[in-house]
């Protein structure tokens, strides 16, 4: 998975390891527009569209391992990585 990050990477997750949610955050002038959470197969796990600065992304369901998650803002995308436990 590829990404065109902007120069400054204002998407942040916390808390990274989670067991029950992480939250998505944007600091973007325009805040961007869907997410994807991949598995370490590439597979996609869960999706959903973006629609403030703080988006909570619930993992509970999720087996234990590192995802990841694709931010898609339009004009670029950005991969960011997290820990289920």
């Amino acid at each position: 998975m590829g990404t065109n990050k902007p120069a400054n990477n204002p998407d942040a997750l916390y808390p990274n390891p989670s067991s029950t949610a992480v939250n998505l955050t944007s600091a973007h002038a325009v805040l961007p527009e869907s997410y994807t959470v991949y598995n370490r197969l590439g597979q996609v796990v869960a999706s959903g569209r973006i629609g403030s600065q703080t988006t909570a992304i619930y993992v509970a369901a999720y087996s234990t391992g590192v995802y990841f998650i694709k931010v898609d803002g339009g004009q670029y995308t950005n991969t960011l990585q997290f820990v289920k436990n």
